[in-house]
This record gives C-alpha cells, structure tokens and sequence, in this order.
C-alpha cells in the first residue's frame, strides 16, 4: 500500500498497523444517500432497522432483508436541543435556587434505561438484555500501565453526586437555551461568516479568520463539542479525551457535532479553510485511508470530505437542495421558538415530544417499567438528595474539596513568576467592519435586544491536561466542586478538552508553540432569571455593568477534581462582551466592555 512521505516516521507506524489489521480505512460510498436522524425519531418510526447483523446466525430467509436494513443504517444523532419531555424543575436563581420550564430537554431515556427489548436472532419473541448504551464494561485489568488511573469496572457519569443522571438532566437544561442562542448566532451573524472562527477554537490556526489576536468571535463548534463533554461526563470518562469513547454516548454526541457543521456548511457554501489555512484543506488526515484509482493507499484529507453524501448520508436540515437561506430559516424557525421567560409559540413539528415509552419497542417491557429504569427524581426540592456525595468507589479518581494549588503542581510547563497572569490582562477591543450597527443612538428602546457573554482565551495545556473553567453570577458554593456543574448561580462553562502531552504527540507540539484557545459563555438566560427576580432592572448596559461587577465569579478545575488558581494559570484572559439586535434585519452590534473584568480583578486585589 503506498502512504504519503510527508511524515516518514508516522507512515511507517500506520503501514505496520494496517498490516496488523488494526487501522481501516475509510471507502467512499457509492450506493443511497440516507438522512441521519435524531435518536429518538429513529427509535419511533424506524426500530427493525436497528439490528446487530452476525450473518451465519441468520437463516437464509431473512437474511436479504436484513442485509439491506443494516445497509441502509445511518448512526443517529442526539439533538441538545429537542425536548424529551417536560415541564421540568432544574437549579436555578428563581424560586429559592430553581427555575422551571415546560419543557424538558434531558439526555435521551435510551441511554439511562437500564434494560432494553429486543428481538433476538432466530428468536420470535422481545427479550430483555442489559442496555449496551448505558456504559461500557472495561476489560480484565492485565497491568498498571493499560489504563491508569481510569477506573477498571465501567464507565460512569457524574461519579462524584448521588444521582448522576439526575445532575446530568440538571446541567443539560441549565445549559440548553446559552448553547442552543449561540448556535443560533454561528448560523445567522456576519461575524461567524469564516471557517476559521467556526471549526475550531484555537487561535491563529489557519488563515481567513478573525481570531488573529484575542480578539472576537469568541466561542466556535469546537466549544460546544469540549463543553457538551464536560456536561455528559461531569468528571467521568466523557469528560476527558483518553478515554471518553469508551462511553457509548460519545458516538452520538459526535454524531450532532458533525451535524452541527453540515448545518453551517449549508448556510457558508463558499467558505471553507480561507486564505492561507486552504493548504490545510489538502493535509493527509492520518490515519485514514481509501483505496485511488490506482488501486493503492491515500490519505483522506479535508477536501475529500467536505460534503457527507461521500460517506451515504446526509441531514434532514440540509437535504433535497435547499438554499443557504432556507437552511438558515428553517434552523432559526426550529430552535427559537423556546427561551426560558420568552416562549413564541408551540414547538414546531420537528420538536415533537414523541411518545418512546408508550410506542419504541426497546422500551416494550412486559412488567413494570420502573423496575428497569434508573428511577430518579428530579422533582422540586430534590436537589440536595441527588447531588449527595456518591459513596461508591468509583470517586476514588475525583479529589473533592482539595485546596486550591497553582499549576505548576499539575504541568510539565511551570509558572516561573509569582506575578499572577491574569491581572490586568483583559481582551481587545473588537471593531469588525461588517457589523452594520455604528451609531449607538441605533440601539436604543424597547426593540432592542441584548444577549451578553463571558469571553476567555487560554493556552491549551496550561495544565497539561483537561480542566474547565466555571462562570458563576452569584456566589458558588465552595465545600464541593463535584457539584460546581448544578449549582444555581452556574452561568456556563469552558471546557478545555485536551490530553496530557505524555499521550499526545500533537498536544506535546500544541504545548511548546503556547497554543492559545478561545471560549464563550452566553449568560443571558441566567440575567434574564435575575430580571425576573426583580434583582436586576433590564439588560442594558447601565443595568447589566454594576451587576456584573458586583456578581461575576470564576472557578478552574481540572478534570480529576483539583481546583487550580486562575491567577497563574498560563494565557488565561477574560472578557465581558454584548450583542445589540436592532429591530432591523442585519442590525447588529458586537461591544466588547473590558473594564467590567479589569474593576472585579481591581476589587479583588
């Protein structure tokens, strides 16, 4: 097989794989492009196709039929932000630490319940099996150095709480409508309209973007993948890249993130990897290969895969040639309808809640269901029982209430000065010239609407490893970071989704270059629960400042529970910033309020 000699010592490694037959190559698909589907909507309407084809199991009657089923699979996806359910209670600054809403956007029942039916090959009948969706059971330990410090049983969701998937429905609905607004505005708003700025949240990557600098648009689709990990994992496996596949979820999560991508691809036709970053576009993607013309081995790259009907399949969103106007229609009209305070209307057709329980035939049990499920309650006043310190052993690895260290203690990379990093240190202005907002007289009266944000920039391995940084309004509640994700001040989070660079070659290079990386965190939905409290008058500027001033906190945390200084933590930098909506179409106005940061850290001092 012949290999790219762009890097000998890496093609040599991959050849000998692919002769062990442990590295596959990717073919490119000829036959039926399908549409991908939310799980659920899979589970509903199209269950026979789910099937586990081991063909000499299968008498030769059936097996053309399910042969084709199992050709005409596509993985499903799990969209965030379609409602499972609802009214829901979750924390929150209303309501004595809660907040309701009438729906409820928790993770898909498939992959809590504890037992699914299924028809069995050769079998005629709905059996019982433990659900393989739930978690992964690890292997025999065979030494110390196969799996380290990771637990050896199975995988685990928020190990260090009571009831873990209690806290993880928690988080999912805090964190829904701040993420569901901010892929809203990746699709909509000129200021996401490069590649660069999208796909990925490292800064001064490739060309064509404006992250040039520190400067906006903070945030990207690789900030919403890091964080949708922190909040499915919250200090499990999912939350750290060595070993978050291991969770079955892990395959669908990544499923929605490339449906994310085919989503703004559709609504950015013409930008792609600009500039001086388009050679990027023709790297060789190791280790994936596919047979040329020629019969040998080539590196897929970038290019090859910019549309996924190579693979036989598509999305809904984006199938039987709509335009990047109707694209972006049909996404706003689909994920808008709903804001927490602000409800426009029933859920389009697409949000259906659909009936699982009563109808999927995973969930057909022949006794009571309750029996089967992890049965938790997430009802009003709940929530100190399901966010109990777990007492299983599995939070050996979560080291709660340690005190805070400074992060030479954690990375290969030592602070040398005992000057804090982060003093004085805010984010740029940002004046992008397509923003068609200039005269702030434009922006006033009731039309307008404000959305708000907490913007940071970071090197990637300043702790040389996974650790999330935690924005809060209001007090946290220090005795226990394990619960940082649910408590009711939580605004948002980063999560720096890196490996340590003794595992990785590429975040070992990442380390040496100081590679920065940006985030953002829409805290509107928690200014509006304060407006609602009758804590806090409106969301402009003159009301938002002092609040903020008086209220924003931060907290780091690395993935195994240490809770590091911010202070000395390398390249950490943040930033205040607001959009302004004019009443117009197009009538945007990005502002950047940097004093807000430089007066808490004046304050503090």
């Amino acid at each position: 097989m012949a290999f790219d000699t762009r890097d000998k010592k890496a093609v040599t490694g991959l050849a000998a794989a692919q002769k062990d037959g442990n590295v596959i190559g990717l073919a490119a698909v000829t036959g039926d492009v399908l549409a991908r589907r939310d799980i659920d909507d899979l589970l509903f309407n199209d269950e026979d196709k789910m099937v586990e084809l081991v063909q000499e199991w299968l008498p030769e009657t059936e097996r053309a039929t399910q042969l084709n089923a199992a050709r005409r699979f596509r993985l499903p996806y799990w969209d965030y932000w379609k409602p499972r359910g609802g009214p829901v209670t979750f924390p929150g600054v209303r309501n004595g630490g809660q907040t309701s809403f009438d729906y409820d956007f928790r993770i898909p029942d498939i992959f809590v319940a504890k037992k699914v039916m299924v028809r069995k090959p050769k079998g005629t009948k709905l059996d019982p099996i433990d659900n393989p969706l739930v978690s992964f059971k690890f292997p025999e330990k065979k030494s110390d150095a196969a799996w380290g410090n990771y637990w050896e049983s199975v995988t685990s969701r928020y190990p260090g709480v009571n009831k873990p998937v209690t806290a993880m429905n928690y988080q999912l609905n805090m964190a829904r409508e701040g993420s569901n607004t901010f892929f809203i505005s990746m699709v909509k708003d000129p200021a996401y309209k490069y590649y660069a700025d999208v796909g990925t949240n490292a800064i001064n990557t490739f060309g064509g973007g404006s992250k040039g600098s520190s400067a906006d648009p903070k945030g990207s689709l690789e900030s919403i993948h890091n964080n949708y990990h922190g909040r499915i994992g919250g200090g499990g496996q999912m939350s750290d890249p060595s070993v978050a596949a291991f969770d079955p979820v892990f395959w669908i999560h990544h499923c929605q993130i490339d449906r994310l991508l085919a989503i703004w691809q559709a609504t950015h036709p013409n930008s792609w990897f600009d500039g001086n970053g388009s050679k990027d576009a023709e790297k060789g993607l190791l280790p994936f290969t596919f047979p040329n013309e020629a019969g040998k081995g080539d590196w897929w790259d970038s290019n090859k895969v910019k549309k996924p009907d190579v693979f036989g399949y598509t999305y809904g969103d984006i199938d039987q040639g709509k335009t990047a106007d109707a694209v972006k229609q049909r996404i706003v009209d689909r994920y808008s309808w709903a804001t927490q305070s602000r409800i426009t209307g029933e859920p389009p057709r697409s949000m259906d809640i659909l009936p699982i329980f009563e109808q999927a035939q995973v969930f057909n049990y022949d006794g009571p269901t309750k029996d089967l499920l992890i049965a938790e309650s997430a009802k009003t006043g709940a929530l100190d029982a399901a966010l109990k310190q777990s007492t299983t052993k599995q939070v050996a690895r979560i080291a709660i209430t340690q005190p805070m260290i400074k992060p030479e203690t954690l990375s290969k990379r030592a602070v040398t000065s005992q000057t804090p990093i982060v003093e004085d240190r805010v984010l740029p202005k940002l004046t992008p010239s397509d923003l068609v907002i200039t005269n702030p007289e434009e922006v006033k009266g009731a039309d307008v609407e404000w959305t708000w944000y907490v913007d940071n920039v970071v090197e990637r391995l300043a702790l040389n490893g996974t650790f999330t940084i935690y924005f809060f309004i209001g007090a946290p509640d220090d005795r226990d970071e394990a619960k940082y994700l649910v408590q009711p001040t939580l605004a948002g989070i980063t999560h720096n989704f890196a490996a340590p660079v003794e595992y990785c070659d590429n975040c070992g290079q990442q380390a040496e270059q100081g590679q920065l990386v940006s985030g953002t965190v829409v805290i509107t939905p928690i200014l509006k629960d304060y407006v609602l409290a009758n804590e806090l008058a409106d969301l402009t500027l003159e009301n938002v400042r002092p609040f903020l001033v008086k209220h924003l906190k931060w907290r780091v945390v690395t993935v195994d529970g240490q809770r590091v200084d911010p202070r000395f933590i390398p390249g950490l930098t943040l930033g205040v910033s607001s959009k302004i909506t004019g009443p117009e179409a197009g009538q945007i106005r990005y502002q950047e309020h940097n004093d807000i940061i430089a007066e808490i850290l004046q304050n503090s001092s």
